[in-house]
């Protein structure tokens, strides 16, 4: 989910918004419907709202729950900064930007290295995303520090 939304238009939990009658929202895209876990992001956020109203925002859950995930799973523990803003904005059509898993491996290289990554973080990114298809855990080495810097800017659309 963190991916999904990042990859868009910055790290804005813009992937959780859901569509209205005049507009379809990211969520909605087939690309997004492989998701899961919006349920635990609404559970927490509304534990968050009774402790400390306005304080902490969906996409600092998300980015949180990424991080979790990562550790869960056995891989490196990492800081990330908070104060992610959340979006008031979410359109289908941005998702037609985000990799198709019919991309073969030299479009996915310069999709993402477009994107600032490397070939490394792009094997780990992509390792990760299957991580609930998997029988077996991934290799968490594989998980470039770099990409937590990635993942982490606030509120900012990659070049």
């Amino acid at each position: 989910m963190h991916f999904h939304d990042c990859f868009i238009q910055g790290c804005d939990a813009s992937v959780l918004i859901d569509s209205s009658q005049k507009n379809k929202a990211e969520k909605d895209s087939p690309a997004n419907l492989s998701l899961r876990g919006y349920e635990v992001i609404d559970e927490a956020k509304e534990e968050l709202e009774k402790q400390c109203p306005g304080v902490v925002s969906c996409a600092d859950i998300i980015a949180m729950a990424a991080r979790d995930a990562v550790f869960f799973a056995g891989g490196p523990v990492y800081e990330i900064p908070k104060g992610r803003k959340d979006g008031k904005r979410s359109r289908i059509e941005d998702t037609r930007n985000l990799p198709s898993p019919t991309l073969n491996s030299s479009q996915l290289i310069s999709m993402l290295r477009q994107r600032g990554f490397t070939v490394q973080e792009m094997v780990a990114l992509s390792d990760r995303s299957s991580l609930s298809t998997k029988q077996a855990l991934p290799n968490p080495a594989a998980l470039s520090p770099s990409i937590c810097v990635a993942a982490n800017e606030v509120g900012k659309p990659p070049n």
